[in-house]
């Protein structure tokens, strides 16, 4: 600590003293480290709060404590004022003075100990982690929304949930919400009846449970229920237990809502989606799209999940031996979606099933407004082919190259035309002229020379990401440029070609008419097997 700036700070303090009356007093009470307690007067109440200096001062910010037990929503939770400065814009040329200034117009703007009270603006706004992290017992999260909502008394529902640290948070349901209203929610869900009051924060304060059980008779209701006090500036909320005693709640504000959180319309977002394939990548698919508020899928994949598969996937341990469908399906409607519509199949159809089965796969498929197949079997791909042809059904298919090399993608618009088995073929080509794909592969790796390559979830990451993004503005039909081509390849590595990472090759896939004048048949028979050994590796 140098012990020149510290003379100044305290030279400049002695100088406050006697030029702004509010600032009344102040002594040294400890020195290492140096902890120097004021006093402020404002509107005729005494304020008193305690300066600490850190070791590294003034590289390191002044700790500036209150003392005086009053409430400001720039304070933390240890007592600790927010005075403007912070660790993320604190610099050495901040002193103590410079805080007392703008911790004087804080207390001259909100008042906390006065009848009347004002809000000053924060200039950084805390995360909802960061306030619950302050908070002392309970903590009611409560949506702006709900709050233009309250009459003068009524009741609210909110879902309880107690924390590992013992704290219990109250969930206030937002009542535009179609949802969580609709939903079965398997929460336990209390009834809380709330008074807007009149009365400011001291007021409160000084309430007995005895008051508050006469003010419930008065309103024509003697059950015993959780009542929910509301000051008036709405900063100060309260819940008595079952009438026995007054317990003060942390209030969070919360501005969370679902049609705030989503750019779409309903009718958009009932738009059936067809998903083939529920590995590492048509599993975390599912889940961003559901995530995003789709809720209406056709679900195909006839695999267990088994513990290897936890490594690149969106389940984990807890679903072993399921159908992944029908783990993914209830994993969704109890996570994310309650009124999610999904329909999952347990079925190989690029292997042995009945005929009957087949028609109603194709039967189902053609209902979908687009088609992501996540298979990485271009079996699949020629399956669809004309259902995608006949119905004009958009279409997208992504690929993990062999170690996570890259990715492949193949995008269908609407009325575009060109289908499955012209990008197939052209593909094919290009894969014999680029010799993107190692010699050897093998499950979830590939090796040149002496140097191995494994995928990793990062690498499932990124075309899930990549299929889910294309889905979204394939089916919101947009005239954009942004997917002007049918073949995509996506370096992530540093092998050969792949040195530039998310170098991207990409080309138009034209319809072909006679494959053997457009094509070399020779080199698409040569990618194909390069492609089918590809897809050769098993996905998890």
């Amino acid at each position: 600590m140098h012990k020149e700036r510290l003379f100044s700070e305290l030279a400049l303090i002695e100088e406050l003293k006697h030029t702004d009356e509010r600032f009344k007093s102040y002594k040294i009470t400890h020195k290492d480290p140096l902890k120097i307690e004021f006093r402020l007067f404002i509107k005729g109440y005494e304020y008193i709060f305690c300066a600490i200096y850190p070791k590294l001062f003034p590289y390191q910010v002044i700790i500036v404590k209150k003392i005086t037990d009053f409430f400001t929503g720039h304070c933390y939770g240890d007592g600790a004022m927010c005075l403007k400065w912070g660790n993320d814009n604190w610099s050495n040329e901040i002193t103590l003075t410079m805080l007392i200034k703008n911790l004087i117009d804080l207390l001259e703007v909100e008042n906390p100990l006065g009848l009347t009270h004002g809000i000053s603006e924060s200039g950084d706004e805390f995360t909802l982690g960061q306030r619950l992290r302050y908070v002392k017992k309970y903590a009611l999260i409560f949506p702006y929304d709900l709050m233009k909502k309250l009459n003068e008394f009524g009741y609210v529902e909110a879902f309880e949930k107690v924390i590992s640290n013992d704290k219990i948070y109250y969930f206030l349901k937002s009542i535009d919400t179609e949802e969580i209203e609709e939903a079965e929610i398997s929460s336990e869900i209390k009834k809380i009846k709330y008074f807007k009051t009149t009365w400011t924060y001291n007021d409160l304060r000084n309430l007995t449970s005895k008051f508050i059980y006469e003010m419930c008779n008065q309103s024509g209701s003697n059950e015993k229920v959780d009542v929910l006090l509301i000051s008036s500036d709405f900063r100060f909320m309260y819940i008595s237990k079952m009438l026995d005693e007054i317990t003060e709640v942390d209030v969070v504000f919360s501005d969370a809502e679902i049609e705030k959180r989503l750019p779409f319309e309903k009718e958009f977002l009932n738009k059936k989606i067809a998903i083939l394939g529920l590995g590492s990548v048509g599993s975390r698919v599912l889940m961003d799209l559901a995530r995003a508020g789709f809720k209406n899928f056709f679900i195909i994949d006839d695999d267990i999940f088994l513990p290897y598969n936890s490594i690149r996937h969106e389940l984990n341990l807890d679903d072993c031996g399921e159908y992944k469908v029908e783990a993914l399906k209830r994993k969704i409607e109890k996570t994310i979606n309650n009124n999610v519509k999904i329909e999952a199949k347990t079925l190989n159809f690029i292997g042995q099933e009945s005929s009957t089965s087949l028609n109603g796969f194709f039967e189902r498929l053609s209902t979908c407004e687009i088609i992501i197949d996540c298979t990485a079997n271009d079996n699949m791909l020629m399956l669809t082919n004309e259902v995608v042809k006949s119905e004009n059904i958009s279409f997208v298919s992504g690929a993990i190259m062999p170690g996570g090399l890259g990715n492949v993608l193949f995008v269908r618009k609407r009325d575009e035309n060109v289908f499955p088995s012209d990008i197939l073929s052209c593909y094919y080509q290009a894969t014999a002229d680029m010799n993107l794909f190692p010699d050897i592969s093998y499950k979830y790796g590939a090796r040149f020379g002496e140097k191995e390559y494994v995928a990793s979830m990062s690498d499932c990451s990124i075309i899930a990401g990549l299929i889910g993004k294309t889905a979204i503005s394939l089916l919101s039909n947009e005239d954009n440029q942004v997917f002007k081509d049918n073949i995509y390849i996506f370096s992530t590595s540093n092998f050969g070609d792949f040195k530039l990472p998310y170098n991207t090759y990409a080309f138009k896939a034209n319809p072909i008419p006679n494959k053997a004048e457009r094509f070399d048949a020779e080199k698409i028979e040569k990618g194909k097997m390069i492609y089918e050994n590809f897809c050769a590796t098993e996905d998890n």
